[in-house]
C-alpha cells in the first residue's frame, strides 16, 4: 500500500476511535503519539500497548485486557514484554492475541500493557498496526472485540468492549496525525 494510502487509512482508523476507552498503540513513552517515524537506516524501535480510559465510566478500574494486533508486515518481528505490574500474561499480541492481568486494580487512565520492540526488514518501510479482538478467545461467549475487565464490570461476563486504535509506522516527515484533542478535532471534522 502506498504511503498516502496508509496515512489516510491511519487517519480514519485513529479518528473514529481516538477519545473513548480503548487499547492503543503509541510510539512515545508518554503515550502522546500514534505515529512512528523510522529513518531508512533504523531497523528497530520501541512502541507501547496501552489501555486508555476513562475506565470508571465503563466498568471500574482495569484488572485485565484481551486483544490482538494486526498489520505486522511479513519478515518483521515484534518482541512483546508484559507490564512489570502484571502478574499474568498469556499469548502474543502479534500472533493470535494476548491476555494480560494485574493482581490489583489499575486506577490510571493510561495503563501500560506491553512494551514492544519492533524489528523491520527492508524493503517494507511502512506499516499500519491495528488493535483487534483476540483471534482465539479462551471462552466462546466472550465479546468479539478488544476488551477490558474491571473491578466494577457487570457479572458474567465481567468484560467491556473497547475500541482498538492504530499506529502508523512510516519514514521521517510522514507523521501528520493529530494526537491532541484540540488539534485532532479539525481533522476529524473532515471525516464526520
Amino acid at each position: 500500500m502506498a504511503k498516502a494510502g496508509l496515512l489516510v487509512v491511519g487517519l480514519l482508523l485513529v479518528g473514529e476511535q481516538a477519545w473513548g476507552a480503548s487499547i492503543a498503540l503509541f510510539s512515545t513513552p508518554d503515550y502522546s503519539s500514534n505515529c512512528l517515524e523510522l529513518p531508512v537506516e533504523a531497523t528497530s524501535a520501541t512502541i507501547y500497548i496501552v489501555a486508555r480510559g476513562p475506565f470508571t465510566e465503563l466498568c471500574g478500574d482495569l484488572v485485565a485486557a484481551e486483544f490482538g494486533v494486526d498489520g505486522l508486515p511479513m519478515g518483521w518481528a515484534a518482541l512483546s514484554t508484559p507490564s512489570p505490574l502484571s502478574n499474568v500474561s498469556i499469548g502474543d499480541p502479534f500472533a493470535a492475541g494476548a491476555i494480560i492481568a494485574f493482581p490489583v486494580t489499575q486506577p490510571d487512565n493510561h495503563v501500560l500493557l506491553y512494551t514492544v520492540t519492533l524489528t523491520r526488514v527492508p524493503p517494507v518501510m511502512d506499516a499500519l498496526l491495528q488493535v483487534r479482538a483476540h483471534a482465539q478467545p479462551p471462552q466462546p461467549d466472550v465479546p468479539n472485540c478488544p476488551f477490558v475487565s474491571g473491578d466494577g464490570c457487570p457479572v458474567d461476563p465481567d468484560l467491556a468492549c473497547v475500541d482498538g486504535e492504530a499506529l502508523l509506522v512510516t519514514s521521517p516527515g510522514q507523521c501528520v496525525v493529530g494526537v491532541k484533542q484540540e488539534t485532532w478535532s479539525g481533522v476529524r471534522a473532515l471525516y464526520d
